[in-house]
């Protein structure tokens, strides 16, 4: 639990207009795989992206990170459920982008009851999407497909996003 003073000073930063800015920056870049700014080129803001071993999210080592969260339920999951609950029975394809290795289908099928002929698919990049294929099959799961391609979803049901926007 932050300390009395601490909690002081940073109400006190984040209300002073220049010194909030930096501080919220600072903040902001000490997170891994955060960016900040505006680039002509996908080239040019790689090149001002913090220096670490990964620039992106294409990386097998970034989607395993992602293997501990498949029975975790988040407040921010409610209302997503709300909503899904009386959708998903009625369901034949649910497109989910940016999914990464199929959390939301793990994670959700522990309160929803998917129909049998489901057809979940995540659409990611590259390097989660062959880990989310790999994990699926290891888990022998029958309803959830991957996918690189957006124009998957044309002939979905429900097009599904939660944080990759």
């Amino acid at each position: 639990m932050p300390s009395l003073a601490k909690t002081l000073i940073r109400e006190v930063v984040l209300r002073t207009p220049y010194v909030n800015d930096r501080f919220l920056e600072w903040e902001f870049r000490r997170r891994q795989q955060s960016f900040r700014g505006i680039y002509a080129t996908f080239a040019e803001a790689t090149l001002a992206a913090p220096t670490g071993p990964l620039v992106g999210y294409n990386h097998k080592e970034i989607a395993l990170v992602a293997e501990g969260q498949l029975d975790s339920l988040h407040q921010g999951d409610y209302p997503i459920l709300f909503w899904l609950a009386p959708l998903i029975g009625h369901t034949a394809h649910l497109f989910d982008l940016g999914g990464n290795i199929g959390i939301a289908y793990y994670v959700y099928r522990h309160y929803l009851t998917y129909p049998d002929a489901l057809r979940w698919t995540v659409c990611d990049v590259p390097a989660t999407v062959e880990a989310g294929r790999n994990l699926a099959a290891e888990k022998g799961e029958r309803q959830l497909h991957f996918t690189t391609d957006r124009a998957e979803a044309d002939d979905a049901d429900i097009y599904f996003t939660a944080g990759a926007l």
